[in-house]
């Protein structure tokens, strides 16, 4: 089950594996961006989660919300 974790989002496998796409497709800056932002995707994911209730609670239309978010 731990393999399983580290293959979701934000896990060191699927981190890895980026970086070595990224690497593949775009040398070192490639692989440090498609590897960093795997790395961050959890954070990422709750960052846009706060914004669209904060949106919510400011009264933002939820079709506007959607194209925004």
């Amino acid at each position: 089950m731990q393999a399983n974790n580290k293959w979701r989002e934000g896990g060191t496998y699927r981190a890895a594996g980026h970086f070595a796409i990224g690497g593949l497709g775009g040398g070192s800056a490639g692989a440090l961006a498609s590897g960093g932002i795997s790395l961050a995707a959890d954070k990422l994911n709750s960052l846009q989660g706060e914004l669209k209730d904060k949106l919510i609670e400011l009264g933002m239309s939820p079709r506007v919300r959607q194209l925004t978010t």
